[in-house]
């Protein structure tokens, strides 16, 4: 009796001991895996955040444009006749309204009943000499409005700005509203001054200022570090709480608009980042309630077999040797449902890629100093390692690169020739991949104004891509003609074709069917035509080719403005 109870007491502290190990074990994991998660999360949100800045950015700049089309005819008008001629400007959406601002601060028409209004909004930036766009403000009936302020310079004097008003929230709202970011990302974009013009989680935080330091606000709000930042200038990312709501990550970022320098910051619940992570550990967690079980069931089928076997020494004999192999038939099982599980587990746990490359530097240089040479063992193992983080690493910074894309240096060129030097460029490649090269590029120069590195970009990356859609040979002719006003220049090639699924998505940033690729050749390629004030269309039939069309304006015609996108389809 005292030898069972020593048995029952030996095997419940080995599983209790064994228990404690794994809760140990699983907390540290969780604690290393969820600051690796945080970490590279922080970075995505930075990149995302930065891309949502261009893309507001860009959105103004094209209803700049566009407002910059309809005022040309009162640029040709004496400043008499601009008050009359303002009322048949065509308004910029259904829903917005034009007015004419004059140096002494009269808004026209007068009699208009949102005159004093527009008035009030427009009165901090009158007489400037730049475009620029104003804070929102309200108007009777409507929501939230903003007004792009155009000055009409005579005699190199401002006579009057034009105002264009459009609605605000349409601007915000659809930053991270689409695509594949998280739907519980929030926006909210503060001035140069420190005030709140947009927050999608609290709209009614809009048109509040950050308080001077040693002023009181509410008592949500303990401190304004990072919102002073914000107005500073600076980018980053931080942690944050505000009052009872849940701790969040917010990645902040400058938002340059119209000369205005704003500040936008994306705002994403820390609970929903770590969610995966926390799944994780309630596997882990699973994992040690079925080792506690087994180890409970081997305890019962032991006292079980020593009971029979003070029974009768024979059928001791028996059940021990019955009872060894049932136990080792059940101890595969309980192995083969662990390994499983805990493959399941760990695939899910992501380490640190820079506290990895730290670490594998470090063991490097360690195992040197310790063993007073390199260990040719250790350089090759540390070597693969390092070369898998530089992977990733290469991938993170395509986005960077892409997100930083910079505007392009135009400049009168032929593109004709420009052409004939990209493909005497590719003749090596192609002919080593067995592609015959047939260019149709005609005898007019093709003058266009152009960023010819950028352009080389662009053409290289659709060639490649041609390319490796024919990995068994073919043809790729490149044609240039004249088309109204525009060069378009096509590329056709023989190769296996795009499914017509996924034909919309193939210009989306971060769209691959690539097992390596990025997503963003493409949207680079789509971002560079458009850049150039030219655009880009594909067209393909599943295993009959693909023929690119890009079409730029001539040297001398008007460039066409940027349709407007939203975050996900412009990646910027």
């Amino acid at each position: 009796m005292r030898k069972a109870s020593r048995t029952w007491l030996t095997a419940l502290v080995a599983s209790g001991l064994l228990t404690l190990v794994f809760a140990l074990l699983a907390l540290v994991l969780y604690e290393r895996t969820e600051r690796g998660v945080v970490e590279k999360h922080s970075q995505d949100q930075q990149l995302l955040a930065a891309l949502a800045a261009t893309a507001l950015a860009q959105r103004v700049d094209a209803h700049l444009h566009e407002a910059e089309g309809r005022i040309a005819p009162l640029r040709a008008l004496p400043p008499s006749q601009w008050p009359r001629a303002a009322e048949q400007l065509a308004p910029l959406s259904p829903e917005a309204q034009v007015f004419l601002l004059r140096a002494d601060g009269v808004v026209f028409p007068e009699t208009a009943p949102e005159a004093s209004i527009l008035h009030a909004a427009s009165q901090p930036w009158l007489g400037a000499r730049e475009p620029l766009i104003t804070n929102p403000f309200r108007m009777r009936g409507r929501d939230s409005q903003i007004a792009l302020l155009i000055p009409l310079i005579v005699d190199d004097h401002v006579e009057a700005q034009a105002g264009f008003t459009l609605p605000f929230a349409p601007l915000v709202d659809t930053l991270v509203a689409g695509g594949s970011e998280p739907a519980h990302l929030s926006v909210s974009l503060l001035d140069e001054r420190g005030l709140v013009l947009a927050n999608t989680r609290h709209p009614e935080m809009a048109g509040r200022r950050l308080p001077e330091p040693g002023q009181d606000c509410l008592p949500c709000h303990t401190s304004f570090a990072v919102e002073r930042r914000m107005v500073a200038g600076e980018s980053g990312v931080e942690r944050l709480q505000v009052g009872r709501e849940p701790l969040a990550l917010v990645a902040f970022t400058p938002a340059r608009v119209l000369g205005r320098q704003w500040s936008l910051a994306l705002s994403e619940p820390y609970s929903a980042i770590t969610a995966d992570t926390r799944r994780g550990f309630r596997g882990i967690t699973l994992l040690l309630g079925l080792t506690l079980l087994v180890g409970i069931a081997a305890v019962t089928v032991t006292l079980q077999y020593r009971s029979q076997r003070r029974q009768a020494e024979e059928r001791a004999r028996q059940a021990e040797r019955r009872a060894a192999l049932e136990q080792q038939l059940r101890h595969s099982q309980q192995l083969a449902a662990i390994g499983k599980m805990t493959s399941q587990i760990a695939h899910q746990i992501n380490t640190p890629l820079a506290t990895l490359g730290l670490n594998v530097a470090y063991l490097r240089t360690e195992v040197a100093r310790r063993l007073g040479g390199a260990s040719p063992e250790v350089e090759e193992v540390s070597d693969a390692l390092a070369d898998e983080i530089d992977r990733l690493k290469r991938v993170v910074n395509d986005y960077l690169r892409f997100a930083r894309l910079p505007q392009p240096a135009l400049n009168e060129e032929s593109l004709a020739e420009q052409v004939r030097g990209f493909l005497d460029f590719l003749e090596p490649e192609a002919r080593e991949r067995g592609v015959r090269l047939e260019a149709e590029l005609g005898s007019d120069p093709a003058r266009v104004l152009l960023d010819a590195d950028l352009f080389r970009q662009a053409f290289l990356n659709l060639a490649r891509n041609s390319f490796e859609a024919m990995p068994e040979g073919g043809a790729l002719r490149v044609r240039l003609r004249a088309v109204e006003q525009d060069w378009e220049l096509s590329l056709e090639d023989t190769g296996r074709g795009i499914p017509a699924e996924q034909l919309p998505r193939i210009f989306d940033p971060f769209f691959t069917t690539k097992k390596d690729g990025t997503g963003l050749g493409l949207a680079h390629t789509r971002r560079v035509v458009e850049d150039h004030g030219g655009t880009i269309a594909c067209a393909s039939a599943h295993g009959r080719g693909t023929t690119f069309r890009l079409r730029l304006p001539a040297a001398g015609a008007e460039a066409k403005p940027d349709e407007e996108l939203s975050l996900s389809e412009k990646g910027r």
